[in-house]
């Protein structure tokens, strides 16, 4: 017995090392998200907090799916209710998890994050009176397993405009996927 004690801290401390930012969640479903027509993505770098107000039945009413009321409980429970700042961090957007050589053919470039402040996304407004496309990601909302999680994707492109949604992803086979796009709203 006195030899598993070890033994479970290490197994423990592997299962940490491999959590994942949200930053490397979204570069996993990066294409999935933004699409492949853009070379840059203009993003807010305030990280927004995740709000979860639904119970069970709602949320299969809202969303079409049916989840465990655990895992919505887990949401609920997560959810950060005291005051939440944090920034997205621009190099870890951008890191790029392949190496290439000179002779390998690349399909598909990655496209590159910009983090802006609301003053700079003020300033590209007043510059250019076409519409834009800035994008705003909340803090992804995991449940205690970290397998199933929620975030609000919204897509500004002029000032006092927006469009929202809420997106469930899971790992499967662990990889992140978008399971489904609910809670439209659109100004």
């Amino acid at each position: 017995m006195q030899k598993l004690i070890p033994l479970l801290f290490i197994l423990i401390s592997f299962s940490n090392l491999r959590a994942q930012t949200d930053e490397q969640i979204l570069n996993e479903i990066l294409f999935d998200l933004f699409g492949f027509q853009q070379d840059t993505i203009l993003f807010k770098s305030l990280m927004t907090n995740t709000y979860f107000e639904y119970d069970s039945v709602s949320f299969e009413y809202t969303s079409g799916l049916t989840v465990p009321s655990q895992i919505i409980s887990e949401w609920k429970n997560n959810e950060e209710n005291k005051d939440f700042t944090a920034k997205w961090n621009e190099q870890d957007l951008n890191k790029i998890d392949t190496i290439f050589f000179e002779n390998d053919t690349i399909i598909i470039k990655k496209p590159l994050f910009k983090c802006l402040t609301q003053n700079e996304i003020n300033q590209i407004f007043d510059r250019t009176p076409k519409r834009q496309k800035i994008y705003s990601v909340s803090k992804i909302l995991f449940d205690d397993s970290k397998e199933n999680a929620v975030f609000h994707f919204t897509i500004i492109p002029w000032p006092g405009g927006f469009s929202s949604e809420t997106i469930m992803i899971k790992k499967i086979f662990g990889k992140w996927t978008i399971i489904n796009r609910f809670d439209f709203v659109m100004s």
